[in-house]
């Protein structure tokens, strides 16, 4: 017996002690056989039913009363064996039996013992159910899967499986409907405790546990949660689904709203008590009829259908025309006699509607009727412009706020957790709560401004932030609420991201700064180039005439390393202005990795941790440009951790799916990542250190992540940094890469000796040639000079006529006033075109100097070069066919 079946009887028992006009009111109604009986099973009293069935299995005309139980349905003369009532009176509890008759009929029968106010056990209740349609039921149920579902979607109570997690696996159209949801999507796969309101999750936590140890439970009250964040009060029974092995394999939950059930107590008690004050000053049409709709009382209210006010006496909808679309006086009659509330709320009635409520009580019946035509419009219209209006917020992605006049919000669109974070429940009654401290102040000026003033804005930029704490940019644009009167209402605001807009910004000013003071760096560079290559040259030179032990040789030792270091330097300037396009080859970026950081960290405190993904893909890179960035990266990383501590490389491959989030197109690309456990990098500084000259330290250029940004930028690739005071600092690199099968070579190492050839050189500084001339003249080389174009062509044909070719020429790319490299091989190519050229230029501003093969040259030199390389270079070429 469930806890609604208890109650009921709880209720018989106590009105078959108040009065006899109680009992039959209530006990007549059921359908079920109704006895009262003494403690030998003598009849006292039997309700409508139970006579009924009497005269169809007896020709007795003495009545029910008086006779005993079983004498009546066994014809015999002692209780039947297992009788309910015998067992209630011997244990003082409520006791059930299940039997089948020869007709093949199922009866259930229950026993309820009734005592007296000491616990005695005075009287017995017998209520004899006939169950055999809910038994053939049960039956079909359990043939037919489709009937289940069938009967579950039309059941009154709601179904619900879940796995052993609690994880919803099904929902019947009755679980939809009580919580508030729509369609099933919306739950299955979410946890059952989304329907429970939290304060009852612990209870229902331990409740599912019972479950999985008992099998089941029963008529347990929780507060239910509806997908509007509304409560409703509900009861639940649960059962553990057990396969053929009886191994646990879900939960089924079936619950109901029962706080219908409550209210209807309560007013069943408020009518008990019925007020005939205000029952008169109703505002609404209420008329009292006695069993047989005859009009007893009405109230004072105006009837606004437009017919009369019934009078006493009449029948109520049946003693004057009508015009409801169904025939009332039928509904009266069948809610007086079943004793059941009904309503209808949409009633056609003419060209109106009305709202009509009958609900029976003990002398008959009450009838409320309004008039609600006009309310149906009004609903009507709500409703379309409510679907237009979700319809809007749907398709717009922006984030859409409404405030009332005190700046709460009063709502807050469905996306308002993508943008800000933050669920509507945590922004109701609040305004723009996700703007970041920084832009605070401006922000609340402006809109103290407009809440004064009665005014909107458009595309107001602001740093916001997250409830997580991530930052991002936002832009708003608003407008004033106002109501028929002018009356200001609140504001309508619609909120966008433009993180990605922000970020591009960012990049472009960036770059901009770098164009800028690059022009001015790659002229200094390009120069300084031509000079290093003859002081180089000149010093490797002069060593060579010199004893290793000569304190000569010592100097011009130390001179040609400063010589290096400004040839570093030079090379730092050419990469980060325009003249820095990177030589690209394709190389292993990992080998690149290991060899200058390992480098760069021996002896130091710091140990350096290497996660490399398997069959990495290859780059086109400039190597030297790459290992700058790899160095200063280091290098500083090195100088944040005083006090030792770890790098991490990491290298993997990646694939950009779409734009706007990196600033790259899409494809494959290598990934680095170096991270170290430094002091970190703080918020104001962090977007200002890839800036020209910007640096916190109290010695450098701040050149070093200035160049590291120019080179990736030139690699079509891209870099950004996250740090955190205390914990760290990384930096992510994305590089193109090339997606093939990796061919590993052995670099061979030369021995330099006398080479035969003959060669020309063509540059505009005397010192440069004439060094040039030096070097591969002791390498053997016959080797003559020109200064521009029009000298080396006229040399070359010279040695065209008489038959005593140049071998290689090697061509300086620019020339002030004159013609340079690029022309002059073009020439050339017209007197001999099995040429062979290199281009040489201390500035790769030029397309040519990163990709001479397309422009005709054979090899290339990078100003400032030592004087082996070039000979080495030369001998290659010489070689080659």
């Amino acid at each position: 017996m469930d806890k609604k079946e208890k109650k009921e009887i709880s209720k018989i028992i106590e009105d078959l002690k108040k009065s006899d006009k109680q009992k039959e009111m209530i006990l007549d109604t059921l359908l079920e056989l109704v006895t009262l009986q003494d403690l030998d099973h003598k009849i006292l009293w039997a309700n409508k039913a139970a006579h009924s069935t009497y005269e169809c299995v007896t020709t007795k005309t003495d009545g029910i009363e008086g006779n005993y139980c079983y004498e009546i349905w066994t014809d015999d003369n002692k209780p039947c064996e297992d009788c309910p009532l015998v067992k209630a009176r011997e244990t003082g509890k409520i006791e059930e039996q299940e039997i089948t008759k020869l007709d093949g009929r199922k009866w259930l029968i229950k026993g309820y013992p009734i005592k007296d106010d000491k616990g005695n056990v005075v009287n017995l209740l017998e209520v004899v159910g006939d169950i055999t349609e809910k038994r053939k039921l049960e039956q079909a149920l359990r043939d037919s899967e489709e009937l289940y579902k069938i009967l579950i979607d039309t059941s009154p109570y709601a179904v619900t499986v879940t796995d052993l997690k609690g994880e919803i696996t099904y929902v019947s159209e009755r679980t939809l409907k009580i919580h508030g949801y729509k369609n099933p999507k919306e739950l299955l796969g979410k946890s059952a405790f989304k329907l429970i309101a939290p304060f009852d999750h612990k209870r229902a936590k331990a409740n599912l546990a019972k479950t999985l140890e008992e099998n089941s439970i029963k008529n347990l009250e929780y507060t239910l949660l509806k997908k509007d964040g509304s409560t409703f009060a509900g009861e639940l029974n649960a059962s553990l689904i057990k396969d053929n092995n009886g191994q646990p394999q879900a939960f089924v939950a079936t619950t109901r709203d029962i706080t219908a059930m409550k209210e209807n107590e309560k007013m069943l008690q408020e009518r008990e008590a019925f007020n005939f004050a205000l029952f008169n000053y109703s505002p609404v049409e209420t008329i009292v009829v006695d069993h047989n709709g005859k009009v007893i009382k009405s109230n004072l209210a105006k009837r606004q259908s437009g017919d009369r006010i019934p009078e006493i006496g009449d029948i109520m909808y049946k003693d004057y025309g009508s015009k409801h679309e169904r025939n009332m006086y039928t509904e009266l009659m069948k809610c007086i006699k079943t004793g059941k509330n009904k309503e209808f709320p949409e009633m056609k009635y003419g060209e109106k509607y009305l709202s009509i409520s009958i609900a029976p009580f003990s002398e008959g019946a009450i009838i409320i009727s309004q008039d609600v035509t006009e309310r149906m419009r009004a609903v009507k219209a709500l409703k379309q412009n409510e679907q237009r209006f979700r319809l809007i917020v749907k398709t717009i992605p922006s984030l859409l706020v409404i405030t009332n006049k005190e700046g709460e919000n009063i709502y807050v669109s469905p996306n308002c957790k993508e943008i800000t974070g933050y669920n509507r429940k945590e922004l109701e009654k609040k305004f723009i709560c996700w703007v970041h401290e920084d832009d605070n102040d401006k922000a609340k000026k402006i809109f103290e401004k407009s809440y004064k003033k009665h005014t909107g804005g458009t595309n107001f930029e602001y740093k916001a932030i997250k409830k997580d704490g991530k930052v991002w940019y936002a832009s708003s644009s608003w407008k004033p609420i106002m109501d028929d009167k002018g009356d200001f209402q609140g504001i309508v605001l619609q909120t966008i991201d433009i993180s990605d807009k922000k970020i591009m910004e960012q990049e472009i000013a960036k770059t901009q700064k770098l164009e800028s003071i690059g022009i001015l760096a790659g002229g200094i560079a390009h120069d300084f180039n031509n000079f290093l290559t003859g002081i180089i040259g000149n010093i490797s030179l002069a060593k060579l005439h010199l004893d290793a032990k000569d304190e000569v040789y010592e100097i011009l030792t130390e001179s040609e390393k400063a010589a290096q270091s400004a040839k570093s330097l030079t090379h730092q300037l050419l990469t980060f202005s325009k003249g820095g396009i990177p030589i690209k080859e394709k190389a292993s970026i990992e080998e690149l990795i290991e060899e200058s950081a390992n480098f760069l960290l021996v002896g130091s405190n710091v140990k350096c941790k290497f996660d490399f993904q398997k069959d990495l893909w290859e780059v086109n890179i400039d190597k030297g440009q790459m290992n700058q960035v790899i160095n200063n990266i280091i290098i500083n990383a090195n100088e944040a951790m005083t006090q030792g501590g770890g790098i991490t490389i990491k290298a993997e491959n990646a694939e950009i799916e779409e734009t706007g989030k990196i600033p790259l197109e899409k494809g494959k690309y290598v990934k680095v990542t170096i991270r170290d456990t430094g002091y970190g990098i703080s918020e104001e500084h962090i977007s200002k250190i890839f800036d020209p000259f910007f640096t916190t330290k109290h010695k450098g250029s701040g050149l070093g992540l200035s160049t590291v940004f120019s080179i990736i930028k030139k690699h079509k690739g891209f870099i950004y940094s996250n740090s955190k005071v205390g914990v760290g600092t990384s930096f992510h690199i994305y590089l193109p890469a090339v997606v093939e099968l990796k061919k590993k070579t052995k670099e061979k190492k030369e021995k330099f000796a006398k080479y035969e050839g003959k060669v020309l050189i063509m540059d505009d500084k005397s010192f440069i040639r004439k060094a040039a001339q030096r070097a591969l003249g002791l390498f053997g080389y016959e080797v003559l000079g020109a200064e521009d174009g029009e000298e080396a062509l006229s040399l070359y044909r010279e040695a065209m006529v008489k038959e005593e070719p140049y071998d290689v020429v090697i061509l300086d790319l620019t020339i002030p006033g004159a013609m340079g490299g690029l022309r002059a091989l073009e020439e050339l190519r017209k007197i001999d075109p099995k040429v062979k050229a290199i281009v040489s230029s201390g500035y790769s501003d030029d397309p040519v100097m990163s990709n001479h093969e397309d422009f005709g040259f054979n090899a290339i030199m990078k100003k400032p070069y030592e004087y082996k390389e070039l000979a080495k270079t030369v001998k290659d070429l010489i070689e080659k066919d």
